[in-house]
């Protein structure tokens, strides 16, 4: 509610303003169902999970959920769960379980120089699709090149077009090469605009306890939420920055999650001894380094 309130919208380029990227802040979907029933429901479904688990069955789970919240919030109804229902996409997903679990926590042997979690979803695409169509250099010349531009809008838009197809993958399990190909790169143009929005989401939850248990967590989080809000390289953010100003400055966000972060650096700095500012700031980034050197060496 408070994204359609303040206009979030994503900034414009060529994809955003020809595709359905460009209706975030939508009511109804392209069936005229309203998208808050959409989000409503998927809460419901999470709930009730235990008694009937529908909702797994679909591939909802934390690998998709961020795909998910994206296209239903930009209207694509329907087609948002068969794409995400795809054979393709649900080998992603299970490779992507796989690389959390505890067998595959030892060291990658994998040939390749890939993380072992990027290596097992590369393994499970090249069962659809050949190995020069998903590699970093095809892949990232579809994302990065304003050439490309008119291919991405076609492909996101292929989406739509052929529900019927992605349908009849997700029930039976088979698709033709042709499918395949549009949804793996539907996926990659569109992954990184649902993480951007799962940021936003997650970053905007002060009021329910999101922003973690301990001192740390916090000022992690609100490193973060500043990072997203006022970002050092505005011009390469996704978001359109004059509308989640508007959202910072016009809403109660900014002053919670001032209040979140100040209150336990004043409790920290008056433990024991007096910690000053610089003190304290020192503690929070040798906690970020320990943490990216974790998940550097993971």
């Amino acid at each position: 509610m408070l994204c359609r309130q303040f206009g979030v919208k994503f900034r414009g380029s060529q994809l955003v303003e020809n595709t359905r990227l460009s209706n975030l802040d939508t009511k109804l979907d392209k069936d005229d169902n309203a998208v808050a029933s959409w989000l409503s429901g998927f809460i419901n479904a999470h709930v009730d999970i235990v008694k009937d688990p529908y909702i797994s069955r679909l591939n909802v789970n934390p690998f998709t959920y961020n795909m998910l919240n994206l296209m239903i919030r930009c209207g694509w109804g329907d087609t948002s769960l068969w794409f995400l229902a795809n054979p393709l996409i649900r080998a992603m997903a299970d490779a992507n379980d796989q690389a959390d679990s505890q067998y595959m926590r030892r060291p990658n042997k994998n040939k390749s120089g890939r993380s072992r979690r990027d290596q097992l979803i590369y393994d499970a695409v090249t069962r659809y699709l050949n190995e020069a169509e998903v590699s970093d250099e095809t892949v990232g010349t579809l994302l990065g090149s304003n050439k490309m531009s008119q291919e991405r809008i076609d492909i996101v838009n292929w989406l739509d077009e052929n529900q019927d197809k992605l349908k009849d993958a997700a029930i039976t399990g088979d698709m033709d090469h042709d499918t395949a190909l549009h949804v793996y790169y539907a996926w990659k143009i569109l992954e990184k605009y649902s993480r951007a929005l799962g940021d936003l989401v997650q970053h905007t939850k002060v009021d329910t306890r999101k922003y973690g248990k301990n001192f740390m967590a916090v000022a992690k989080y609100y490193q973060e939420y500043n990072d997203i809000f006022n970002p050092k390289h505005p011009e390469e953010s996704l978001w359109d920055i004059s509308m989640l100003k508007k959202l910072d400055n016009g809403s109660w966000l900014r002053k919670k999650t001032d209040y979140v972060y100040n209150i336990p650096q004043k409790i920290f700095g008056s433990q024991t001894f007096s910690a000053n500012q610089k003190f304290v700031d020192a503690v929070i980034e040798f906690a970020r380094r320990l943490e990216y050197d974790g998940r550097s060496l993971r």
